[in-house]
């Protein structure tokens, strides 16, 4: 208590001097003071100077060329721009009047264009003005996009100009819409700036600006200011002045803006460190600009000092991601008409009629009529209570868009685009229970036809997947290069061959029964065609992570197995193949064989490399994140399918090198008849070996229900990485029934008799989560396309809208954030403020 005591007196007291240093280095002439300010461009404090140049229009200008570049690399808006724009943006459909000729200031130009699209309010012509030609740029490109994706909406005519929000090369009257988002608060001379806005506006134009607060950010400028007080033994000005909300009300009145309006939002976005936070602020542009001098750069250790003090202070210890750091943006939205001779006016004094007494009795009145008129409303049955009344309330529009189809997407394509690999694991998933039903040793009634239909449906997610991602390919080429460079996302196309080699394993379980040699040959032609895909995962997925890809120990996943696993799920399926085929087949069989044995020797190892790092990254860095802890199963499945393919090739082995000797005696490497005795000793040196690796699976098995267990109380996040639990169960299970069978165990067969009922509810559990969330579009997110930075956004009443499926901070930016000292002090809002030296 006295340490946190003493810490927040510390934090008070760091940003009282703050302020304080800011106020003298800007020579008192603040954004804080907005009456000292003229109502015109060109006119100082007291109407006889220049502006105080508070801010370096040069260098906000090169930053937001950089934060046009880092934006090209998105297909959608930053979730908090666009919040933000589109509540700005909101006010619009308040207003009965039409505004054909829209001016569009800086700041989140680009996201506004967007939302004046289709015509709303009138809107028939843009003119998009910033002070970056690259951001000029990206408005175009956005356009474009906008157009190819909404072929039947209208976008405005627009018209790009290079210019400054201080100096506007509008006649006057000539716009009747005025749209200014998160630029105001880096302009030097904001009165005259809103006064030039009220000349270009036409009579009852409308001016709508959103500027960040006094609040924005505070976290990290106490953390900076503790962090500089420790380390430097003072703080230096190195965070841009905030508004406040007094402040934005004054402007837009001594602007002579008519009916002001000023309201506040606060958001709050969740990070995964000070490091994404920097880099989401440059890709905002938010990046400092003081004139001011400094001390210079932040130091290193003052800015890990600064990264450890938010850590420690502001960890959002309440959420799923407990490790996350929270970050306030705090937003002031003005609202301003331009007066005209039809502008509402107050009444002149002393022209009431009617008195304070009177009014007050007569508000008593009514409140007595509409409370007995509630009281008899909340009498009355509602929706859902049963009752008959005919005058229930509709659900609300909200609920009733939310239970869409695809409702989450802006548009039905953008689950194509937005499709990743990860999806192939519900057929790996859904394919497995199929053959863990079959092999359930106690028969019931509808057994094989219920396994048969949980084949079907993982043949048809196959193929359901295989078409939406070669749609993909087709139509949004470039997001496969994306795709390929990340880190994460990447590793799951070996979900791909691996479901293709659950599907095969399936048509010789569940067809060769029924149709013979013509089954198995189309399982044989199943695996020859997923071979390659096989080859290519095991030998270009590696060579990926070592070159392309960038990994760090404390941030690897049991996910490093996807790429490898596929390997030894090949090889089991050549076992079940080669066990298939007949005796006039055996040169194919042996083929097969020859085939599964390597594969096997190639997947187990490297699977066993990875799994030894993956228990190192355990005992030294702990548990992995909650969004990713169900991988943890995932170690489960290369050791258990090698037991399994043990087995397969083995019993494969006894007799299709037999049939093999005796049709080719020239060819055969050892007396068949030898080997045809030596059957009994091989099944049981098999057995022995699976019972040994299967002990090896268990041990993990144990591992990730206790890893899993420790985090559910704080709770997990559903996404579609859950599916990586189900395959590996299956397996287990699998194997677990098999062992049973050979050994004669009736142990083994009990426990895999439990493991199958397992199985089947969290297939369950697992898949009506992925039905619910697939149907309103949810889990359509692609990490590589998505913002790099903003975890989740949270509004004031606590809805999150933003990334469910992974929040990750992309790592180039995140260490360009430390590797980059001139910029040091990023600040935001009017300057959102931001660790110099984060970046040293």
């Amino acid at each position: 208590m006295r340490r946190g005591a003493c810490a927040l007196a510390a934090a008070a007291a760091a940003q009282r001097a703050l302020a304080g240093q800011v106020w003298a280095a800007a020579g008192g002439a603040a954004w804080q003071q907005p009456t000292r300010c003229s109502l015109h461009a060109g006119a100082g404090p007291g109407g006889d100077g220049p502006p105080a140049e508070l801010f370096d229009r040069q260098r906000k200008a090169a930053q937001r060329d950089r934060a046009a570049a880092l934006r090209c690399a998105l297909h959608r808006p930053d979730p908090l721009l666009r919040h933000i724009t589109e509540r700005l943006l909101d006010r619009l459909e308040d207003c009965v009047a039409r505004f054909p000729t829209a001016l569009v200031l800086g700041g989140a130009g680009e996201v506004v264009a967007e939302g004046l699209a289709g015509g709303r309010a009138g809107v028939r012509r843009v003119i998009h003005m910033d002070t970056s030609p690259a951001m000029l740029a990206l408005a175009r490109e956005r356009a474009a996009e906008y157009v190819a994706r909404h072929p039947h909406s209208s976008w405005p005519e627009t018209s790009y100009v290079l210019a400054d929000e201080e100096h506007l090369p509008l006649a006057p009257g000539s716009v009747d819409l005025v749209v200014s988002c998160l630029g105001l608060h880096w302009v030097n001379d904001v009165p005259g700036a809103l006064a030039q806005v009220r000349r270009a506006l036409k009579p009852d134009g409308l001016f709508l600006g959103a500027m960040l607060g006094g609040q924005t950010l505070q976290e990290l400028r106490i953390s900076c200011s503790l962090a500089q007080q420790e380390r430097e033994g003072g703080v230096s000005p190195f965070v841009s002045p905030l508004a406040q909300v007094r402040d934005a009300g004054n402007l837009l009145t001594r602007a002579a803006l008519a009916l002001p309006t000023v309201d506040v939002d606060t958001f709050v976005m969740r990070y995964s460190g000070a490091a994404a936070l920097v880099s989401h602020l440059r890709l905002m542009a938010e990046g400092a600009a003081l004139r001011v001098a400094s001390r210079g750069a932040l130091r290193r250790d003052t800015a890990l000092a600064a990264a450890a003090a938010y850590q420690a202070l502001y960890c959002d210890e309440e959420e799923a991601e407990g490790d996350h750091i929270a970050a306030t943006y705090q937003v002031i939205f003005m609202t301003g008409w331009c007066p005209s001779s039809s502008t509402p006016r107050a009444a002149a004094r002393g022209s009431g009629t009617v008195s304070f007494q009177e009014m007050a009795a007569a508000l008593a009145a009514r409140g007595a009529t509409a409370g007995s008129a509630a009281a008899a409303a909340a009498a009355a049955p509602r929706v859902g209570d049963g009752g008959s009344s005919s005058a229930r309330r509709e659900p609300p529009r909200a609920a009733m868009a939310g239970s869409r189809f695809l409702a989450a997407l802006p548009h039905r394509m953008e689950a194509v685009r937005q499709f990743t690999p990860s999806w192939f694991t519900v057929s790996m998933g859904t394919g497995s229970l199929g053959v863990t039903i079959a092999a359930f040793p106690f028969r019931f009634a509808g057994q094989q036809p219920i396994a048969w239909a949980f084949w079907w449906l993982a043949a048809l997610q196959f193929i359901a997947c295989s078409a939406l991602l070669a749609g993909r390919a087709l139509l949004f080429p470039v997001t496969l290069l994306k795709l390929f460079a990340h880190p994460n996302q990447s590793l799951f196309l070996g979900a791909i061959p691996m479901a293709l080699s659950t599907i095969s394993n399936g048509v010789v379980i569940f067809w060769t029964p029924h149709f013979g040699f013509s089954a198995t040959t189309a399982a044989h032609v199943l695996f020859w065609v997923n071979l390659p895909c096989v080859l290519l995962c095991i030998l270009l997925m590696p060579l990926t992570m070592f070159i392309i890809h960038t990994h760090e120990s404390h941030t690897m996943s049991a996910a490093w197995l996807l790429p490898v696993v596929p390997a030894v799920v090949a090889a089991n399926s050549a076992g079940v193949i080669a066990s298939a085929l007949p005796p006039e087949a055996a040169e194919a069989a042996v083929g097969l064989l020859y085939v599964g044995v390597a594969l096997l020797g190639i997947g187990f190892l490297l699977a066993y490399q990875v799994t030894t790092i993956y228990y190192n990254r355990l005992a030294l860095h702990c548990l992995p994140a909650r969004e990713v802890i169900i991988s943890s199963f995932l170690p489960v499945s290369p050791m258990a399918m090698t037991a399994w393919a043990v087995l397969n090739l083995s019993a494969a082995a006894s007799h299709a090198l037999v049939d093999y000797g005796r049709a080719h005696p020239a060819h055969a490497l050892l007396d068949p008849n030898w080997l045809a005795s030596m059957a009994p000793g091989w099944a049981a040196v098999s057995s022995a070996l699976g019972l040994f690796l299967w002990g090896f699976s268990t041990w993990w098995l144990l591992v990730a229900v206790a890893s899993v267990s420790t985090l559910c109380r704080t709770g997990i996040p559903f996404n579609l990485g859950w599916w990586g639990s189900v395959f590996p169960v299956g397996v287990w299970t699998g194997v677990t029934l098999h062992l049973g069978r050979v050994t004669h165990s009736s142990a083994l067969t009990a426990i895999g008799t439990g493991a199958v009922c397992v199985h089947a509810g969290l297939w369950l559990a697992v898949a009506t989560l992925t039905a619910h969330r697939g149907w309103t579009g949810r889990l359509f997110h692609a990490p590589c396309l998505a913002s790099p930075d903003a975890c989740a956004l949270r509004s004031p009443s606590g809805e999150e809208d933003g990334v469910e499926d992974a929040c990750s901070v992309d790592r180039h930016l995140s260490q360009a954030a430390y590797a980059r000292p001139e910029c040091s002090s990023d600040g935001a809002a009017r300057g959102a403020t931001s660790p110099a030296g984060a970046a040293a």
